[in-house]
């Protein structure tokens, strides 16, 4: 394994990509597994990426109207009609965790938009980036096991299908919308 000074550099470069916004986090996972194992490295991603999520969303609360300029949060249209529409933002906040709707990073950024309390942000995050991160420090363990072209092929699958996600996000967001207001309800 790759010691403390390897769990700083995860760590920092964790915290660049969710800083950054548009920088992915699924290889910093991946390298994570391949590093670490499953257990730490999902323990070290999992608790960095809820502490940074949380430092930003207060950060960003404080700071509303500045980061909407700097971050033109109104892109955003549909996702931020769905906040604004909602009582259940929480369900909201772990919708944006388990689909390609926005960048993981910017969910602190319209969460902290909205009326969310801080302990009902972070529980959603708890729960909803767990399964991701869990998944991909997994594939980066097993990358490095004897079945690592059954992981190689999963995540050029998975890669492929976020791009996707990505690309036809507003497509997918109008199907997805009335089936996602209707769990809301």
């Amino acid at each position: 394994h790759y010691g403390t000074a390897g769990k700083y550099v995860l760590v920092l470069l964790q915290a660049i990509e969710t800083i950054s916004i548009v920088i992915p986090a699924m290889p910093i996972y991946i390298c994570s597994g391949m590093m670490f194992g499953k257990a730490e490295g999902i323990a070290i991603c999992y608790f960095t990426n809820l502490v940074l999520n949380i430092l930003i969303f207060l950060v960003a609360r404080k700071t509303k109207k500045f980061k909407s300029k700097m971050l033109d949060l109104n892109k955003q249209k549909n996702v931020r009609k769905l906040l604004d529409s909602t009582k259940h933002v929480d369900r909201v906040v772990i919708a944006m965790c388990f689909l390609p709707i926005v960048p993981n990073g910017m969910i602190p950024y319209l969460s902290a938009q909205t009326d969310i309390l801080c302990k009902d942000f972070t529980r959603a995050l708890a729960i909803g980036s767990l399964p991701a991160i869990a998944f991909y420090v997994c594939c980066g363990d097993i990358l490095i096991s004897e079945s690592y072209k059954i992981i190689i092929f999963l995540i050029v699958v998975i890669a492929i299908l976020v791009l996707l996600g990505f690309i036809f996000r507003k497509k997918l967001l109008a199907f997805l919308e009335p089936k996602i207001k209707k769990y809301l309800e």
